[in-house]
């Protein structure tokens, strides 16, 4: 091989490693959270991970209430794009997101899975915890968006509303937060309302309580412990 042949095969390898390199996603942060319900006390850790000069994240979480892992990619402004829902039991499912179409393809239950869910442009928030950080980041004082029910595949249109400043308590700390109040669309707050404070400086959630169902559904309360970055 020439000199000039080398150059060139040099050349391409570094291109190609460089590649790898700008694609590999890297760790961003850790949020471990006390998780009570019912009762019940355990520990919930949500992983986030950028990917590399592309502006999307990977957020990933084990829901030890329902026995889910959840894998959600979300877009620079924290809307979700993907989310993929998997279980012990071999249940695999995917929501990915087309325009204004939710698009589902998987398998539960060793039943093949396609169907399309159809939204409109607002956003989608697969992750709650980081759609509703994303909000706060954004100055917006109210915003509607769309959750999917992965039992059901039902959309809900719901909406988020930037509530006053308190100091809220969470894990033996003291926090001053913003209250975001969510609730359906078109529904008063005084039929269903669940509420999340953040941070003010990064909209990080540090206290919220939230159903898993219908007004009359056990309240789920999550209180922030600590967050690891890098």
């Amino acid at each position: 091989m020439n000199r000039k042949s080398i150059k060139q095969a040099l050349t391409a390898a570094i291109m190609f490693l460089t590649c790898l390199i700008t694609t590999v996603p890297i760790f961003s942060g850790q949020y471990q959270y006390r998780t009570i319900v019912s009762g019940d006390v355990f520990e919930t850790i949500i992983i986030k991970t950028e990917v590399a000069d592309s502006g999307t994240y990977i957020v990933t979480q084990e829901d030890k209430i329902t026995g889910y892992t959840h894998h959600v990619t979300l877009n620079s402004d924290y809307h979700s794009t993907q989310w993929v829902v998997t279980d012990k039991a071999g249940d695999n499912i995917t929501f990915s997101r087309n325009g204004s179409t939710i698009v589902v393809n998987g398998t539960r239950s060793d039943e093949r899975i396609n169907k399309k869910i159809e939204i409109d442009t607002l956003p989608w928030f697969a992750s709650l915890d980081f759609g509703i950080q994303g909000f706060c980041l954004s100055g917006k004082k109210t915003i509607d968006f769309w959750v999917i029910d992965p039992d059901n595949y039902k959309s809900h249109r719901m909406t988020l509303t930037r509530m006053e400043t308190e100091t809220v308590s969470h894990a033996g700390n003291k926090t001053r937060s913003v209250r975001i109040r969510i609730t359906a669309s078109g529904v008063p707050a005084l039929f269903f309302s669940m509420n999340y404070w953040v941070r003010i400086a990064d909209g990080v959630p540090v206290r919220s309580e939230t159903k898993r169902g219908g007004p009359l559904s056990p309240t789920v309360i999550n209180e922030l412990v600590r967050v690891s970055e890098k």
